[in-house]
């Protein structure tokens, strides 16, 4: 998917060609359907008069998933159609981490900064900020690949999430205390929950859904299609897993050689990382756009919310319990 199919598509549109039309002439030149599905989209919501909704239409209406392979090159494609954001977003990183260097440089070099309680302030705050920075940028990366067809910027996307950041922290975090308690209960409760809550963040990016909701609508968009999600979700991440290893393998391998391919292969990693970003969007707005397979009945959706909620409350007591017990356990210690 190319700047210039997304404009001839949009050229053939003011024409007035249909769908079907304008469909046959794509695929005939050799691009696929769910491609030309794509193009299709971006050319409609790019003109003047579409509103800013996130979450494309699929043309005539999307009868399938998309396939594995179409979930691959698609991706691929729209990592190198919104190749900016990326570099947005390694220019941000590049800033935060000057910031930190300087940071930590004018501890050592500069005379009278490093007092106990500048480095305690330093140390505590430097760390701090990095991790929200990447927090944030993280999510603003979602939420600019989702909403690529709006005239948002990049920076209105960052001061977005930036507001939000609470909320999408809570729901990040629920997902991670979920998962992470099913993987060690023998694996497959944790396989369920990764699927069915797959969309939580992507649904409170694109402006679905918040908090219980989002974790709801996540598992109504999934419900009735889990293997289907499953299969294409570990097939995908597990190829661009197994580029992004192959990538660091070399890169340590030649950096040996050529100590300044380091840089090329610090880059090559980050921008596989982007792409299982651009596949979970895709993916996303794939499911988004067809009908729900098995739409959850109110009292299901009001019974799904109080089970999260009592998890959340469970989990919750259980790190407070796990809490006290360590620290009397470090008193009992510090005592004898």
């Amino acid at each position: 998917m190319t700047p210039e199919l997304i404009a001839a598509i949009r050229e053939r549109i003011a024409a007035g060609k249909n769908p079907t039309e304008i469909g046959t002439e794509v695929v005939a030149a050799g691009y696929t359907n769910e491609v030309f599905k794509l193009a299709y989209n971006e050319a409609l919501l790019s003109s003047p008069s579409h509103s800013n909704n996130f979450t494309p239409s699929v043309v005539g209406g999307a009868k399938a998933l998309i396939g594995y392979r179409d979930l691959f090159t698609t991706s691929w494609q729209l990592a190198i159609l919104e190749y900016k954001v990326f570099l947005k977003t390694l220019a941000l990183a590049f800033l935060v981490f000057c910031l930190i260097g300087g940071g930590l440089a004018a501890t050592t070099f500069l005379p009278g900064v490093s007092t106990p309680i500048t480095l305690t302030v330093i140390f505590l705050v430097l760390p701090l900020v990095a991790f929200s920075t990447a927090l944030i940028a993280m999510f603003a990366v979602m939420r600019a690949l989702l909403a690529r067809t709006t005239t948002a910027s990049f920076r209105d996307h960052l001061r977005w999430t930036g507001a939000n950041i609470f909320g999408l922290s809570v729901v990040s975090l629920y997902l991670t205390i979920i998962t992470q308690v099913g993987y060690m209960l023998l694996i497959i409760p944790g396989v369920i929950a990764t699927v069915y809550l797959l969309f939580a963040t992507t649904v409170v990016l694109a402006d679905k859904a918040r908090g219980i909701a989002a974790l709801v609508l996540s598992t109504e968009l999934v419900h009735g299609r889990f293997f289907a999600i499953l299969g294409r979700f570990l097939v995908s991440n597990v190829g661009i897993w197994l580029l992004l290893s192959l990538v660091l393998v070399l890169g340590t391998a030649i950096t040996s050689l050529v100590p300044v391919f380091f840089i090329v292969a610090i880059l090559a990693a980050l921008f596989c990382l982007y792409w299982l970003f651009c596949s979970t969007v895709v993916l996303y707005e794939s499911v988004a756009s067809l009908p729900l397979a098995a739409p959850l009945p109110i009292s299901t959706k009001n019974l799904s919310r109080l089970y999260i909620v009592i998890i959340a409350l469970v989990v919750f007591a259980i790190v407070v319990l796990f809490g006290i017990g360590a620290m009397l356990g470090y008193t009992s210690l510090m005592v004898a």
